[in-house]
């Protein structure tokens, strides 16, 4: 098996083969795109499917499972192979429960599997996002009208390539705010917000951003993905106004997405700060996914 690293023409090769088929965000050119360089991801076709590989944070490789109509024995054959080549064996991650169960079944006796809550997807319908109803989400409703009490010169607009620059300066501001320059996450985060800017138009991307006093308080990035869904990459919002995040997150599904039926806002990390906002909006389901760690 031969990897090459994902180039922005490589879309449509990515979409002909994932077709919307699959509601794991990973399952997304533009989210494998932006990310490419920090986890120096691959692809390769190999006998009817899209293999991905990319490195963990530890120095493992690791495969999404494959996308498109193939013969699982044959292909995780050869991925299986690639992986001894590395010094190392086949790992599966963001494994969905359906794709789980055909491991399972071809390889259980060779196979470790275990889900992996901080991976799991958020996924809200976008009539709850939009409309905030019901007791559960009154306090979104509170952070709405606090804001809507404290800043009356806002304006939502949809994002255009002229904001772009302010939006880079602004959250280089706010991140500096958390992290220091050195800091690898401060880095990345930088580098993925910078790949959607330079490739907006071309990965189909879709973007709302909030002003308040005539300066950008917050912006948003997603597309649309899996059948009637759209998946949101990038939340970003100036801490020290009361309810931006709040009032980004509605107003862009608001304006932007009337037309789908759900909202996938990506996994948690493991960090229990996003994992409490993410639950706090009460999703409608979860993305469950699943590691397996082939043994032999």
């Amino acid at each position: 098996m031969e990897f090459k690293t994902i180039s922005i023409d490589d879309k449509e090769i990515f979409d002909r083969y994932i077709n919307n088929e699959y509601e794991n965000c990973e399952a997304v050119f533009g989210n494998l795109f932006i990310w490419r360089n920090i986890s120096n991801t691959r692809f390769c076709l190999c006998d009817g499917a899209l293999c991905v590989v990319y490195t963990k944070s530890d120095g493992r490789i690791a495969a999404c499972y494959p996308f498109g109509n193939f013969d699982l024995k044959t292909v995780t054959g050869k991925l299986r192979e690639y992986f001894k080549s590395q010094g190392q064996n086949l790992i599966f991650e963001s494994v969905t429960n359906e794709a789980c169960e055909k491991v399972r079944s071809a390889y259980e006796s060779e196979t470790e599997i275990y889900p992996d809550r901080s991976l799991f997807d958020y996924v809200y319908t976008a009539e709850s996002l939009t409309n905030l109803n019901g007791k559960k989400l009154h306090s979104k409703r509170n952070h709405i009208n606090k804001f809507l009490a404290l800043y009356e010169n806002f304006e939502y607009k949809k994002l255009e390539p002229s904001m772009f620059d302010e939006c880079m300066e602004s959250v280089n501001k706010w991140l500096l705010e958390k992290y220091l320059p050195s800091d690898i996450d401060y880095k990345n985060e930088l580098t993925v917000i910078s790949e959607c800017f330079k490739n907006y138009e071309k990965l189909g991307l879709v973007g709302g951003a909030l002003f308040v006093n005539g300066k950008i308080a917050a912006f948003t990035i997603g597309e649309r993905y899996f059948k009637n869904s759209c998946v949101v990459h990038i939340e970003k919002a100036d801490t020290s106004i009361e309810g931006a995040y709040t009032m980004i997150n509605n107003l862009y599904i608001k304006n932007e997405w009337q037309d789908v039926e759900f909202v996938n806002r990506e996994e948690d990390m493991g960090l229990e700060g996003i994992r409490k906002a993410k639950m706090s909006y009460r999703p409608h389901h979860m993305v469950e996914k699943n590691t397996i760690i082939f043994i032999k």
